[in-house]
């Protein structure tokens, strides 16, 4: 894992797809865990069943898939990001970010 992830001090959604990856349950435990070791307490990690890395509906994940896929963006990776960003957005109370 790339030891960097664990110093950032911001608020952070993390969202995976698990597809054939079978250390992936292991992944988002051990990036969890390393984010609040760090004092990161404010993660919020997600799994979003079948979707790819571009958060659109896939069978494999694959690059080469991607051409057969019509979806931008799927609605429920769309309404968990901005929901998200509006429970930010009410905790911190302003638009202001930084």
């Amino acid at each position: 894992m790339n030891k960097s992830i664990i110093f950032i001090g911001l608020m952070m959604l993390v969202i995976f797809s698990l597809f054939m990856d079978s250390s992936g349950e292991e992944n988002l435990a051990a990036i969890d865990k390393a984010l609040r070791e760090a004092g990161n307490t404010d993660v919020t990690i997600k799994e979003l069943q079948g979707l790819n890395h571009l958060f659109q509906k896939a069978s494999t994940g694959l690059p080469s898939e991607y051409v057969k896929i019509s979806e931008t963006i799927n609605p429920e990776a769309l309404t968990l990001i901005s929901s998200w960003i509006l429970e930010i957005l009410d905790k911190i109370g302003s638009l202001k970010l930084f």
